[in-house]
């Protein structure tokens, strides 16, 4: 890989914020205006630093990460320890030989070899010590309005007073999926990549169809009927403790009072706490039982600079039920591996004893 390819991946990661908290993180001093600007200074850093060689090594990781951790929609399951240990052992023998995605790894495929590929292809596992990381290649398409040049209006349609046509174009658009596995604790990670910005609806569909083909190859290599089931590890009960809890701020919240009205609250900056607003203070103190249904929690990064945010956004329809699920975590803004998780580290010590796995943060 080298530094002209890293930086073409880069960009069509499209998640150019991440990318300069990273840099920051680094003590680079490359951040210009926009991506074309750091981009610039990053090439000059790579072509006539001293350091070249160590700050390609550098910034490759920190794409790799991007990869790993940015911007994931996350299902989590707890599953027999012995059983993600034999997972643990055998990952490897889920990749797909023939996956299109394995010579060029971690950079992307072109648009056009994407096309007509099939989505969820294991193409490669990180080894990061104490849990295993499988990369699933895939692809997202996405719908958008382009105006059609001007010779594309035929004669018929001008006469009939057309001078404008709208067409819609589809774009296609390279991401790693990924499902990790730590069998200390039993837990596997189901990581959506670059799902910022998309419907509840999308996720789980996404979810579903990586959930049945990774239990495929989980039947052909462990002999295991259905490894990941259709309940998911439940994260409800993890709402009150984020809303209580001291080391985060509270940026969203979503909860029904007693009298039944639903009530949402958002900060105006995301670090604005919802919590120490007067009128959120007031009401909850009238409040005997804050029923919640949505939590959207923002931490300050390690490294500093990031903004890590968890979001569990349940609906309200959730607090009238006798046994609610929540089995869908948003996990954006990370920078790094230490930026995610603390997030995931966080939420899971908010579930209660029963439930309640240690991911440990030591990747």
């Amino acid at each position: 890989m080298n530094k002209d390819e890293l930086l073409k991946a880069i960009e069509t990661r499209n998640t150019y914020a991440i990318f300069a908290n990273a840099f920051r993180q680094h003590s680079w001093d490359v951040i210009g205006q926009g991506w074309p600007g750091t981009k610039v200074k990053l090439e000059w850093q790579l072509n006539t630093s001293l350091l070249a060689a160590e700050t390609l090594d550098e910034l490759k990781g920190i794409y790799v990460e991007n990869i790993l951790y940015a911007q994931k929609a996350v299902t989590l399951w707890a599953i027999d320890r012995e059983v993600a240990q034999q997972l643990f052992d055998r990952l490897e023998e889920f990749v797909d030989p023939d996956s299109p995605y394995r010579a060029l790894y971690p950079l992307p495929l072109p648009d056009q070899e994407l096309r007509g590929l099939r989505l969820g292809i294991p193409t490669y596992v990180h080894d990061l010590g104490n849990r295993k990381t499988l990369v699933l290649g895939s692809r997202r398409t996405t719908s958008k309005e382009e105006t059609l040049p001007p010779e594309s209006i035929s004669d018929a349609l001008r006469d009939q007073g057309f001078v404008e046509l709208v067409g819609r174009r589809n774009f296609v658009s390279p991401v790693f999926d990924s499902i990790t596995v730590t069998p200390a604790s039993g837990l596997v990670e189901m990581r959506i990549d670059l799902a910022k910005g998309f419907s509840e609806r999308e996720i789980l569909s996404l979810r579903e169809g990586l959930r049945a083909k990774f239990n495929l190859h989980a039947r052909e290599v462990l002999g295991v009927d259905v490894l990941l089931d259709q309940l998911p590890l439940n994260l409800w009960p993890a709402l009150r403790p984020l809303y209580l809890g001291d080391n985060w701020s509270v940026q969203r919240l979503g909860h029904v009072n007693e009298g039944g009205y639903i009530n949402a609250n958002r900060g105006r900056h995301r670090t604005q706490d919802v919590r120490d607003d007067n009128y959120h203070r007031a009401g909850e103190g009238a409040v005997a039982n804050l029923q919640l249904w949505s939590v959207t929690a923002v931490f300050s990064s390690p490294g500093g600079y990031a903004t890590p945010t968890l979001s569990l956004e349940g609906d309200s329809r959730l607090v009238s039920m006798l046994q609610p699920q929540l089995d869908l975590a948003r996990v954006w803004d990370c920078a790094c591996a230490e930026d995610y998780y603390q997030v995931l580290d966080t939420l899971l010590e908010c579930l209660p004893p029963h439930t309640e796995t240690q991911s440990g943060s030591d990747a």
